[in-house]
């Protein structure tokens, strides 16, 4: 997810650069300044990955939650031995 989010950043900024017409590109310094600092917070205090952990979480627990192995299903007989 990392190697996305750095992508991700840098098409950001090189287009917003594209479009620069301040003198010296000093709001494109601007913005890398602001993306780098984002970016730096969130891999020190691992918030995406602690992020990504609760959603994995979530959606796991949300499709299994619909499954009822013992009653019915595929593993029907082996539950009931």
């Amino acid at each position: 997810m990392v190697p996305h989010l750095i992508l991700d950043t840098y098409l950001m900024i090189t287009l917003y650069w594209i479009k620069d017409t301040s003198k010296s590109f000093t709001n494109t310094t601007q913005v890398i300044d602001m993306a780098t600092g984002i970016m730096t917070g969130l891999l020190k205090e691992a918030t995406l990955q602690k992020t990504l952990d609760l959603g994995y979480f979530l959606f796991r627990n949300h499709l299994f939650s619909h499954f009822n192995f013992e009653k019915e299903g595929p593993f029907h007989g082996f539950y009931s031995r």
